[in-house]
C-alpha cells in the first residue's frame, strides 16, 4: 500500500482522497527503506497522532470539522492537504499527507 492510515478517526476517507493518492506518480519506498525510517524515527507516529489529537480537541475549532493525517511512502519532500465535502453519513475533516521522502533522503545523506 502507498499510504498508512493510522487506525482512528476518520473511519471512512473519501474515494476522492484515495483517488489523489494512488495518482501520484512519484517514486515510492521500498518496505526496507519505511521499516528503516521507523526504526530511526519510531516515534514519529506517535509525535504525528498526538499533534493531530492536539489540533483535533485543543486548537482546531472549524465546526463541525476535524483533522486527521497519514503517512505517505512517496520519495518526494513535504506534505500535502485535503479537504473533505462530507456526506449527510460522514463528517467533513482536514487532511494532513505527510512524504516520508524527506526523512528517507536525511537516512541516506546521514
Amino acid at each position: 500500500m502507498y499510504y498508512d492510515f493510522p487506525e482512528g478517526y476518520p473511519e471512512f476517507y473519501p474515494q476522492e482522497l484515495i483517488d489523489h493518492l494512488e495518482k501520484d506518480d512519484g517514486e515510492i519506498l521500498s518496505e526496507s527503506m519505511v521499516d528503516e525510517i521507523y526504526t530511526h524515527l519510531g516515534s514519529l507516529g506517535r509525535f504525528c497522532q498526538h499533534k493531530v489529537w492536539s489540533l483535533d480537541h485543543e486548537f482546531y475549532n472549524i465546526e463541525p470539522m476535524r483533522v486527521a493525517y497519514a503517512t505517505i511512502k512517496s520519495c518526494r519532500f513535504g506534505a500535502f492537504s485535503y479537504t473533505s465535502n462530507g456526506s449527510l453519513t460522514q463528517e467533513k475533516f482536514d487532511f494532513i499527507g505527510i512524504n516520508l521522502g524527506t526523512p528517507a533522503i536525511l537516512l541516506s545523506n546521514f
